[in-house]
């Protein structure tokens, strides 16, 4: 994927972010290294409640 800014190639990259001991997110973008925008693609967020729920978002 090119960059919507500046033309260069963007790096897939993934993000986790540790919000509550209850839950938990895990992203997955890609990053432009020249100019640094971020586009998300896919994100995931773990849910702990006696068993681990997964949702799934896509951008």
């Amino acid at each position: 994927m090119d960059c919507p800014r500046c033309g260069v190639r963007m790096d897939f990259q993934a993000e986790t972010e540790i919000m509550s001991d209850k839950l938990k997110k895990i992203r997955y973008l890609y990053k432009c290294p020249a100019c640094g925008v971020k586009t998300s693609d896919l994100e995931l967020r773990l849910t702990r409640d006696g068993g681990v729920t997964i949702s799934v978002y896509s951008f």
